[in-house]
């Protein structure tokens, strides 16, 4: 997921082989073409960034472990910067440790502070790093399927629950070597939205299976966001066990145009003039 500063390479190059789509059938759209359909329908980023920024609660809640994080997420589209403070976190952010630790992501470094402390972890500020800019991606990345740097293919067509999609893959222009994340999109042919798509994740050694993700959209203004989300691990050919747990993944109360600038994502002074260890340039 990437092409502002971590362009979501977070992904796996290694399995892009691994992956046999069906043929092209003649007479079937290019990738591009379905995916110019897409941000006509949920809104380009031009339209995304008018907006100048947001605020939101997002739950992530895994169903196979009852755990959740809940965090207060703020994003300037200008720039891609990120930021939360979490009120639950037991699942990534320090699960069973008292406080209210606060993620943040500048454009350049990723930081953490615990309770308005600066955190020295390098396994908690390398997470910050990878999960600002990834929940950024999440949330626009039906904006951002055309940014510079992006390679789509149409991989055909696949049923799924009922209906008969258009299979477009998108992976990402980075240098030879870079793990890079690798997607299949689910687009509707007649609503011309994505409903589902594989995905894999580079990151923490997720790199055997993808996992299939399915969104539910709400429209704000000339964009339409993906709030609602669920994911599951997956086979290439889109197949879940009848008794598969999903992953939730919720946005809440979305507020646009707060008036955010660059300094309210901005590391505390004691991360910038102290231990090089809370520094992460990127993922």
């Amino acid at each position: 997921m990437k092409n502002t500063p971590i362009v979501r390479t977070l992904t796996l190059g290694l399995l892009i082989g691994a992956f046999t789509a069906p043929p092209v059938l003649a007479g079937h759209h290019e990738g591009r073409e379905l995916l110019e359909r897409v941000a006509a329908k949920v809104g380009s980023y031009a339209d995304l960034w008018a907006m100048k920024d947001v605020e939101y609660t997002y739950t992530y809640r895994d169903n196979a472990t009852g755990t959740s994080d809940v965090s207060t997420e703020r994003y300037l589209f200008d720039g891609e910067l990120s930021w939360a403070k979490y009120t639950t976190h037991e699942k990534f952010i320090f699960p069973g440790v008292e406080g209210t630790p606060v993620q943040g992501w500048d454009g350049k470094t990723a930081w953490v502070t615990l309770d308005g402390k600066p955190v020295t972890d390098e396994a908690a500020v390398g997470l910050a790093a990878f999960m600002r800019p990834t929940n950024f991606y999440w949330f626009a990345m039906m904006q951002k399927l055309l940014d510079p740097g992006t390679i789509h293919t149409h991989k055909g067509q696949r049923a799924y629950k009922g209906v008969e999609y258009d299979l477009v893959e998108l992976k990402f222009d980075v240098p030879e070597g870079t793990p890079a994340d690798i997607y299949l999109l689910y687009v509707n042919p007649k609503t011309h939205l994505i409903d589902a798509f594989l995905f894999t994740v580079v990151d923490f050694g997720l790199i055997d299976e993808p996992f299939l993700m399915e969104v539910e959209y709400e429209t704000f203004g000339k964009v339409m966001l993906p709030v609602t989300r669920r994911y599951t691990p997956s086979s290439w050919e889109g197949e879940v066990p009848a008794d598969a747990v999903w992953v939730d993944e919720i946005m809440q109360n979305l507020k646009f145009d707060n008036g955010f600038t660059p300094n309210d994502f901005a590391p505390p002074p004691a991360a910038v003039s102290g231990d090089l260890k809370l520094i992460f340039d990127g993922c």
